[in-house]
């Protein structure tokens, strides 16, 4: 969007993006949502336990 914006207006109009939180995104559909900080035993744990 910034690169957009700097090509066609020759500036950029307070674009500011972040990560979004996919585990707040998931909640606000009513889904579960899990934050893994690592690999090893949490992942194994979820493929475990999700139906999929």
């Amino acid at each position: 969007m910034k690169w957009h914006q700097q090509r066609h207006f020759g500036r950029t109009g307070h674009i500011s993006f972040n990560n979004p939180d996919f585990v707040r995104y998931a909640e606000s559909f009513g889904a579960r949502g899990y934050r893994l900080t690592g690999f090893g035993r949490h992942w194994n744990g979820l493929l475990t336990t999700t139906p999929w």
